[in-house]
């Protein structure tokens, strides 16, 4: 089973506001419209071991992608629509026992001969140019994202590529998404104060998730010459999978066993500078195939870093 959170290829980028509450304590934190551009660059590492009659067979992935962002106007409730442009998008892989894959958008001649190679070059080409619009409340909860299944196309439709592509599901997207989208407190926070955020959704042929994140309001913090606020994330989550592959079927159950996260944000600029993020997803899945059950034991983690570019790489 490849992860299921690193689905959304496409840039995927925090865009952080906080505002002093007028006339009240603490800090209220909440997205509003800032016009421009920012340039945002995140790296994803996932490694997996997987234990299949006996047998441990590992997988390594990374992904790193450059995006920009153009932010509109709030709508009257203050929702505000970002359209994220990718600019780079590399990826590496090692999947046992399937084999290595990579890709790099500033080549021409990314390699289609091979299984993975069939199924994911052409995915990732229309990642590595995809341009998409999401909506985002002013507490950072996702509301829509437009262009995701445009992008996705007919990748669902390939066993391997939909593993990637989180089964074309939008629901899905939003979840990846909304690992990089703090949601905010309804009230101005002090440092340690602290609130949750539960969630509970449904993939369609992947699946049901639920859990929560809980934030913790640090204080002052900062990162490089940015005068910075400090957020720590930590994350439940239970998923329960149900995909049919054509040929196969996984079941099972996974879940979050450890997670920390670490977000800075310029509330002067009212632009994220950095966040770092890492969990670990263990749990039991039944492979269904040819007549037999192979029962497969799965342990993965997750690593995420978002940083904040003066300007495109070269």
């Amino acid at each position: 089973m490849k992860t299921f959170l690193n689905l959304l290829g496409a840039s995927v980028i925090l865009w952080f506001v906080a505002g002093n509450a007028a006339g009240q304590g603490g800090q209220q934190l909440r997205y509003q419209p800032k016009a421009g551009e920012l340039i945002y660059r995140k790296v994803q590492k996932m490694t997996q071991t997987q234990n299949i009659m006996n047998k441990d067979l590992k997988q390594e992935m990374s992904n790193t992608e450059v995006s920009v962002w153009s932010v509109g106007e709030a709508d009257k409730q203050g929702n505000l629509e970002i359209r994220s442009a990718t600019k780079l998008l590399v990826a590496k892989m090692n999947l046992e026992p399937v084999g290595d894959y990579s890709f790099d958008s500033r080549k021409d001649d990314n390699e289609k001969g091979s299984a993975l190679g069939a199924a994911l070059t052409p995915l990732y080409e229309r990642m590595s140019t995809a341009n998409l619009v999401y909506t985002i409340s002013p507490q950072g909860k996702v509301l829509k994202i437009d262009g995701f299944k445009e992008v996705i196309g007919d990748a669902k439709d390939n066993p391997i590529a939909a593993q990637f592509a989180g089964g074309g599901s939008e629901e899905m997207a939003k979840l990846a998404l909304g690992e990089l989208v703090a949601q905010f407190s309804d009230k101005p926070v002090n440092p340690g104060g602290r609130w949750e955020v539960p969630f509970a959704l449904n993939f369609d042929k992947f699946g049901a998730a639920k859990g929560k994140k809980t934030y913790t309001y640090e204080g002052e913090g900062k990162v490089g010459a940015h005068k910075t606020a400090k957020l720590s994330l930590n994350t439940e989550m239970a998923f329960d999978i149900d995909i049919d592959m054509g040929g196969a079927k996984v079941t099972g159950k996974m879940s979050i066993t450890d997670s920390s996260g670490t977000i800075h944000f310029d509330p002067k600029r009212g632009v994220l500078v950095s966040l770092k993020y890492e969990y670990k997803i263990s749990g039991n899945l039944n492979v269904s195939a040819g007549g037999m059950d192979i029962p497969v034991a799965s342990e993965q983690v997750q690593q995420v870093t978002v940083e904040l570019l003066d300007k495109l790489p070269k």
